[in-house]
């Protein structure tokens, strides 16, 4: 089963984990490896909204989807 989910999105996560939890019973490993490469760019000529889309997907993505998996992997 294929299920989109953009990790920068909160809600989108959180939907996520319970599409995959009518799927399955529970889960033993997570492998959380979202990630976003922007083009090479001088810091002092880089945009704040690159800055912020590369932090919301590698911080903010891992936190919401450690935050809705823990939970689950504690159970077992």
């Amino acid at each position: 089963t294929y299920i989109a989910c953009d990790v920068r999105e909160e809600k989108q996560v959180d939907n996520f984990f319970k599409a995959i939890l009518k799927e399955v019973n529970n889960i033993d490993v997570a492998f959380l490896n979202a990630g976003v490469a922007p083009a090479p760019t001088a810091i002092h000529e880089a945009s704040a909204d690159t800055l912020f889309d590369v932090l919301k997907t590698h911080v903010a993505g891992t936190f919401y989807c450690t935050r809705n998996i823990l939970p689950i992997m504690m159970k077992n």
